[in-house]
């Protein structure tokens, strides 16, 4: 009869801890947005805003207090055009869209800066990849 209240509680305790784990993973890699150069990569010329927000999960901003510091360009465009911003901190997009609101150039930078210092999560996110 004792063994298998032991077994029972035993499993019990095992259950609650990987809940406990599974409940830990699940915060520690929601992040919230998925702004990152492979998430960037999969962008096309051609696109809508929504279908760009969708795939970042996040309208154009910093998250992670991140900037992103531009590079001066010699390119040209058009007034019509507007730019929009996504920064991460793993990276900054910067999107042109075109006067119909379709996405007409893209550039990734994987340098930021961080207006503050990363937080103990933020470095347990990067160090287990997230």
């Amino acid at each position: 009869m004792k063994a298998r209240s032991i077994r029972r509680i035993s499993i019990a305790v095992l259950c609650v801890l990987l809940l406990l784990g599974l409940g830990g993973f699940w915060y520690l890699s929601a992040t919230g947005h998925r702004i990152n150069e492979q998430t960037y990569k999969t962008i096309q010329i051609g696109m809508t805003r929504a279908e760009v927000e969708a795939i970042f999960r996040v309208p154009a901003g910093s998250y992670d207090n991140a900037a992103l510091l531009e590079a001066p360009s010699s390119k040209v465009h058009p007034q019509e055009w507007t730019k929009s911003l996504w920064t991460g901190r793993r990276g900054g997009c910067v999107i042109w869209f075109d006067n119909d609101g379709k996405v007409a150039e893209k550039q990734f930078d994987g340098i930021v800066f961080f207006a503050s210092e990363p937080t103990f999560l933020d470095k347990i996110r990067d160090w287990l990849r997230l």
